[in-house]
């Protein structure tokens, strides 16, 4: 009699699924947080803030040539790359979703306190945009495979082997990492040319 073998999901499938949730629930937290931490801010709260983000903006509008696409560059792939180093440590099951969280904060609290100030203008709504349409997107498929990394060797670490197909740095891995680096690449470049606009934007308008 001929017995019938139930195929099992693959535990990276199942992390990566896990992965997946904590992130973007985490990440849309943060969003809700951020939102509401711009809108709770004082008056004066405020406009500290929009001088250090004006100040910010302005220092890398100063830059020329390559080294402002280089710090564009840098300051858009910064949490992309902190995931992808998470994702060879076991500490990333625990930082990868935190800063999917600090992602969803600070990108809605800087939109916020802009909008706030200025209103909802084209400037305000294409920095949000940018990030939201590439950005984003990179950084759920980078800290997602991070994770279930991260997660397989946690189990590692504590005695329980993975089989063969399950290994989480097959070339799946680095090939969803290359395919993010040109988009990437290109946000950053519409986000360097964005910056001189904004800092003009914020020094000829007056704060609310």
């Amino acid at each position: 009699m001929n017995e019938k073998t139930v195929p099992t999901a693959s535990p990276l499938g199942s992390d990566r699924r896990l992965g997946a949730a904590l992130c973007i629930s985490l990440f849309l937290c943060g969003c809700f947080a951020g939102a509401a931490a711009a809108g709770a801010l004082s008056p004066g709260g405020l406009r500290d803030c929009l001088s250090g983000i004006a100040g910010a903006l302005a220092e890398e509008a100063g830059a020329e040539g390559g080294a402002a696409y280089l710090s564009r560059l840098l300051s858009v792939c910064k949490y992309h790359i902190a995931a992808v180093f998470f994702g060879f440590s076991v500490l990333g099951v625990v930082c990868i979703p935190a800063l999917a969280a600090a992602r969803g904060f600070f990108l809605c609290f800087t939109v916020a306190a802009l909008a706030r100030s200025f209103g909802v203008s084209a400037l305000t709504l294409g920095m949000f945009a940018t990030c939201v349409a590439v950005s984003a997107p990179c950084f759920f498929i980078l800290s997602v495979q991070s994770f279930s990394s991260s997660l397989s060797l946690l189990r590692a670490a504590a005695g329980r082997p993975s089989r063969a197909r399950d290994e989480p740095f097959g070339s799946g891995f680095f090939v969803r990492c290359a395919m993010c680096v040109p988009a990437l690449a290109g946000c950053a470049l519409i986000d360097a040319m964005l910056i001189p606009r904004v800092v003009t934007f914020l020094s000829l308008r007056p704060a609310a």
